[in-house]
């Protein structure tokens, strides 16, 4: 069992989402205070700092009443391509927790922080807004946390959507939700 001291409704489903990247079979309970945590289970604490020119987010995990391993990201940190401070600070504290259960478990999800979205639309909107390749490549990695691979292949792809988008201006996309897929695409927030 994971516990997440979170006293907040807003940002749960994103918490929830990152955490089962991670353990996709560990229960996940919220919980506004500390609680009894048996030896096998462990509570994540955040701690958001705001101000009017900052926003950050520190992240721990606590065993048996004791600090394992912590995380602080600060907004300032990460490169943005959408001038929204609620996206930004959804994006930080997604952000903070990545890395810090990256560390815990010792392993790094392809797709990083994304989840519930079609990673080609951001893509998408990360050239449209005017960035090159190599700044979506450094967006994506160094905010989003993709590996390299992941960002390749998304860049492939979208050169092809683009060359159909251009091709005729009326061509849509159409996103069709097969619900009983095999499996779970770390991204994929759908089949949960």
């Amino acid at each position: 069992m994971i516990y997440v001291l979170w006293t907040k409704e807003y940002e749960k489903k994103d918490v929830y989402h990152i955490l089962k990247l991670f353990n996709p079979s560990e229960e996940i309970a919220f919980v506004d205070c500390i609680t009894f945590i048996d030896d096998k289970s462990f509570m994540i604490e955040f701690e958001i700092h705001e101000s009017p020119l900052n926003y950050e987010v520190s992240v721990r995990i606590v065993k048996k009443g004791k600090c394992i391993l912590s995380e602080t990201v600060a907004m300032d940190d990460l490169e943005f391509f959408d001038d929204s401070v609620l996206s930004k600070k959804k994006v930080t504290l997604k952000h903070a927790l990545f890395k810090l259960l990256s560390s815990y478990y010792g392993f790094h999800p392809g797709y990083g922080i994304l989840t519930g979205t079609r990673p080609v639309k951001l893509v998408r909107t990360l050239s449209e807004n005017g960035l090159s390749n190599s700044m979506i490549h450094q967006t994506l990695q160094q905010t989003f946390c993709l590996n390299k691979e992941k960002v390749d292949t998304l860049l492939s792809v979208y050169a092809v959507e683009k060359k159909m988008i251009e091709k005729n201006p009326r061509y849509v996309n159409l996103y069709i939700g097969i619900p009983f897929c095999p499996s779970i695409c770390s991204y994929c927030s759908f089949g949960s």
